[in-house]
């Protein structure tokens, strides 16, 4: 028996895109519960082939999550569904994919048959960007200027329009920024205990 030309091509996709995704194109942003939990930080890394998508997911929720992406799009609507490994957990995202942005509605299953639905708005990460370490991945850079691009990038990532969403979106950007600030005081408060125990051995 054939397999249907559909099945075919997602199935060749798939199968040529995992590991490599050199190439692929970049969404950064956030899940935003529509029961008023924190919002949940999501990065897409995909493929389109006409009508069709591949790639692979990471998500924070709460714990990091990896895992594959299908799904299609049709126009500018893309239908994507999210399949984690380390666990029973998928998701599904519908919304408008374009060159800035992929935003809309999404629904989260997990294995403990809980479903949770709200929105999500992601951003298009520049090519240039693909293959370099992000901040986060670097390690915390302790500067103040660094919190204030952090902030800055959190606050841009949230979805426009609903205030309820907007307003739990700012407050979770808000709670980032008052961590990594307290990160910068920390390392000074170290810093300078590490400087005055010096002295003290060498008087």
């Amino acid at each position: 028996m054939r397999m249907p030309g559909l099945m075919a091509r997602i199935l060749l996709l798939t199968t040529l895109l995992f590991p490599a995704m050199a190439g692929a194109e970049q969404y950064q942003g956030y899940l935003i519960p529509g029961n008023y939990a924190s919002p949940m930080a999501i990065e897409l890394k995909l493929k389109f082939d006409v009508d069709l998508v591949a790639g692979t997911v990471r998500a924070s929720m709460p714990s990091p999550m990896d895992g594959r992406v299908t799904g299609s799009r049709m126009g500018a609507l893309c239908n994507l569904t999210l399949t984690f490994a380390s666990s029973n957990t998928k998701a599904n995202l519908r919304g408008h994919c374009d060159k800035e942005n992929f935003d809309g509605d999404y629904k989260l299953y997990s294995g403990d048959n809980k479903k949770q639905t709200g929105l999500f708005n992601l951003k298009h990460q520049k090519k240039a960007k693909l293959g370099k370490a992000t901040e986060e991945d670097a390690g915390p850079q302790l500067s103040t200027a660094a919190c204030i691009k952090r902030n800055a990038t959190c606050l841009g990532a949230c979805p426009r329009g609903d205030y309820n969403t907007e307003f739990l979106c700012a407050n979770a950007c808000r709670h980032k920024k008052l961590a990594c600030q307290g990160k910068i005081k920390a390392s000074r408060n170290a810093a300078a205990e590490g400087g005055a125990a010096e002295e003290e051995d060498n008087p």
